[in-house]
């Protein structure tokens, strides 16, 4: 499960934090080499990766983050589905 949340920055930007919740799929190694191809991935219609961290504690366990730029007009998921509903794909 993924968790995206958008957050202001004390200049007034904003930003998407993106929480993995999969820990058992995803192993420290997996989410560095996933950073480092998204790190490196630059195309018009995909966001950079701006930032990525990895925490622990004890009552949430080990917790993974992705930093992108926030995308006000919302997702591709978004996108998708508005243009199925406007081209009378899905009822």
């Amino acid at each position: 499960m993924v968790l995206c949340t958008k957050v202001v920055l004390s200049d007034g930007s904003s930003i998407a934090v993106k929480e993995m919740h999969d820990p058992e799929s995803l192993r420290d190694e997996d989410f560095s080499n996933e950073v480092e191809i998204l790190s490196k991935i630059r195309h018009m219609n995909l966001l950079c990766l701006r930032g990525c961290c990895v925490t622990s504690d004890v009552f949430r366990g080990r917790r993974r983050f992705l930093v992108y730029d926030y995308m006000s007009n919302g997702s591709f998921g978004d996108h998708l589905a508005s243009d199925y509903t406007r081209n009378g794909l899905i009822e």
